[in-house]
């Protein structure tokens, strides 16, 4: 499960560097419109990278790196995430890094 602890190490590293918009660092109330925008862009940029990665457009060493999630026999939820590092970088990270950026919510809806 190599993409939970990427992603949890990554945000920190961003989060403690200052790469994340200004509005990230802000507290505030939920902004429940910013919140369906995020959803939206991250679902729709990981999914456009995992066409990608599918269709062998993104390189054969991301599609190897992809092609342990497709291992397990019976995938249970946790199975979403077992990727290599690569693959979790490129489809999980990268996309939710460029939506927080696109979308520019506050520190509330960003960490929900």
């Amino acid at each position: 499960m190599q993409g939970v602890p990427m992603l949890l190490c990554t945000l920190g590293l961003v989060w403690y560097t200052g790469l994340l918009p200004g509005g990230a660092y802000v507290h505030g109330p939920l902004q429940a419109l910013r919140l369906g925008l995020l959803v939206l862009t991250t679902d729709l940029l990981q999914g456009s990278v995992h066409c990608a990665t599918h269709r062998g457009w993104l390189g054969r060493r991301l599609q190897t790196s992809h092609a342990l999630h497709h291992t397990a026999r019976s995938p249970s939820a946790k199975d979403a995430f077992y990727t290599g590092p690569l693959d979790a970088f490129v489809q999980l990270l990268l996309p939710l890094y460029v939506a927080i950026c696109c979308v520019g919510a506050n520190r509330t809806t960003t960490l929900l």
